[in-house]
């Protein structure tokens, strides 16, 4: 919520230094399909108005723009879009862009591949799950798709409604070094943090050290109230194994030898490194993040005056 809300000010600070420009012809911004002619009122009110007004100035009509993606404008008039006027916790503003674009094949599909660039990338800093399923759930109940091109959208829906926030996760079982199994449901703490991750991940070696140098995630630890649990997922277990001096001793340093989490894709593991919070009853507090400051502010959340 906080990478929006930030977007939402550098872009209010954006349109009141442009504010003594003269619009283009036609009414919209050369870059961008929305107006410049918002009322002057205060940043909440013009959020409201651009939610209802922003795409005012875009033909949805014009089936050659969306045949050929228009992708520079385009892209980030969308992407500016989905920061201004959406959030998680109110996707209703995507449904309503999909509808204005399902009255042609060509321009559904176009939106549809502009929002997976700039929600479903897991490079994109505006990824976001909660706001990408009202793509999704667009292509899927298109009279415009045949069911064969609505095979990845289906998939790729099941898979992002699964360990949603809010929701119990998928539990699995895992073997320790010892040869040890458990599961995850067996971990009994006041959280319980996936570190999904990979012996050749540099970026993974970078996060493991920063959840190292996390004081507040070392005193959960030692306290016993956050159990961590560092999962390797793919197969080669002779690199697992060779890598197990890097972990410390106070998480749980576990494999998936049956390969079940990627075959039955209990996660969506697209990118790894991938961190979940979850809480005392394995509920998802966090989903696929690799950043250990929103893992703090989660915990500190979840704590309140406990810290």
């Amino acid at each position: 919520m906080r990478r929006f809300f930030l977007c939402l000010l550098l872009w209010l600070g954006a349109a009141a230094c442009r504010s003594g420009r003269p619009a283009p012809e036609g009414g919209a911004d050369a870059a961008s399909p929305v107006r410049d002619s918002a009322p002057a009122v205060s940043a909440g009110e013009r959020s409201g108005y651009l939610k209802e007004h922003f795409w005012d100035g875009f033909d949805f009509a014009d089936t050659l723009r969306g045949a050929a993606g228009d992708a520079p404008g385009l892209l980030r008039a969308v992407r500016d879009y989905v920061a201004l006027c959406s959030s998680p916790e109110d996707p209703a503003a995507m449904a309503r862009l999909m509808e204005r674009a399902s009255g042609s094949k060509a321009m559904l599909l176009c939106f549809a591949s502009l929002c997976e660039r700039i929600l479903y990338d897991p490079n994109s800093p505006l990824r976001s799950d909660e706001l990408y399923a009202p793509v999704l759930e667009a292509l899927v109940r298109s009279p415009l798709l045949d069911r064969w091109e609505k095979m990845a959208p289906e998939h790729d829906l099941r898979l992002i409604r699964r360990n949603r926030r809010g929701t119990a996760a998928a539990d699995f079982r895992y073997m320790e070094l010892s040869g040890r199994c458990g599961r995850l449901y067996d971990l009994r703490a006041d959280f319980t943090l996936l570190f999904f991750n990979n012996p050749d991940c540099g970026m993974c070696a970078r996060l493991r050290e920063e959840l190292l140098a996390s004081p507040l995630i070392g005193r959960l630890v030692r306290a016993g109230r956050l159990a961590v649990l560092a999962l390797y997922p793919d197969a080669d277990l002779g690199a697992w194994r060779a890598h197990a001096g890097q972990m410390p001793r106070e998480w749980v340093y576990g494999c998936d030898p049956a390969q079940a989490i990627a075959g039955e894709e209990l996660y969506d593991l697209r990118a790894i490194p991938s961190l979940y919070l979850l809480d005392g009853e394995k509920r998802v507090l966090l989903k696929d993040v690799f950043s250990v400051s929103e893992v703090e502010h989660a915990l500190r959340e979840a704590l309140g005056p406990q810290i």
